[in-house]
């Protein structure tokens, strides 16, 4: 987890919906690349 990345979780509560969006790609990605076999 970079530190930008933990700064996304802190501000998504705030107001960063772009953060947010940019949270989810990232999430979406992490989650893609540990489920290869």
């Amino acid at each position: 987890m970079t530190p930008r990345f933990v700064d996304c979780l802190t501000v998504v509560n705030v107001r960063c919906w772009n953060c947010s969006h940019l949270l989810g790609e990232k999430f979406i990605l992490y989650n893609h690349q540990n489920k290869v076999p």
